[in-house]
């Protein structure tokens, strides 16, 4: 199954959705037609897969931006947040 949303993964990356055959899906999966219609549904549930697998590569990251979004609402005024400066202080701000 990885094997299949990679490989529309890479095709989304070149063409529309709608372009993108079954055929040529599983030619660039190593996956036979038949395997890739017994795990999916329909075409709409590989986007699905795709979306989901997105989702979990998104997700840490934008984790990560909504805490430096916290500790920026939380610096003092007429600071930035700019991480640790290995200057030993451990307090990640800046004053300007």
């Amino acid at each position: 199954m990885d094997r299949v949303l990679e490989a529309l993964e890479t095709l989304l990356d070149k063409k529309p959705f709608e372009r993108i055959t079954m055929i040529e899906l599983a030619q660039r999966s190593g996956t036979d037609t038949s395997s890739i219609y017994a795990r999916f549904k329909d075409k709409n549930t590989r986007v699905l897969g795709v979306h989901a697998r997105l989702q979990e590569r998104a997700f840490p990251c934008l984790e990560k931006l909504a805490g430096m979004q916290r500790l920026a609402e939380q610096a003092p005024q007429g600071s930035s947040i700019i991480g640790d400066t290995g200057s030993g202080s451990g307090s990640g701000y800046v004053s300007s």
